[in-house]
């Protein structure tokens, strides 16, 4: 009813799950430059990882949010573990869930350790 074709999460975020392990993979290329004994090696590290965070895992967390729990939420009724495939989708349901209300509560917590900067701007 929701416009999501399917009762699997896996199918319903479709190319996004793609995005995500292209991320990861990058993620892990970086790091391993970084270990590369060169200074420049270093800093490229340091910056990608820190631009990274906040402009694509955050900016991804932030957008995509109402879409991981509406994915994950029409799946909890389908949890089943007979074969790989929804062995696969059961995890990754459970994944995006814990990622999703873990996220609502570092935002949570963010906000609320800085209310008094943020008050300060708005007036």
């Amino acid at each position: 009813m929701l416009g999501y074709e399917s009762l699997y999460s896996i199918r319903n975020f479709g190319s996004v799950v793609f995005l995500v392990l292209i991320s990861l993979v990058f993620v892990g290329l970086v790091n391993l430059i970084g270990l590369l004994p060169c200074e420049s090696a270093k800093k490229i590290k340091n910056k990608v990882n820190n631009s990274f965070f906040w402009n694509v895992i955050f900016g991804f967390l932030s957008e995509s949010f109402l879409m991981m729990l509406f994915c994950s939420s029409i799946n909890m009724h389908y949890f089943k573990w007979n074969n790989f495939g929804n062995i696969a989708n059961s995890l990754f349901t459970v994944l995006i869930l814990v990622l999703s209300v873990a996220f609502l509560f570092i935002v949570l917590f963010y906000y609320r350790k800085n209310f008094h900067k943020i008050e300060d701007k708005e007036t």
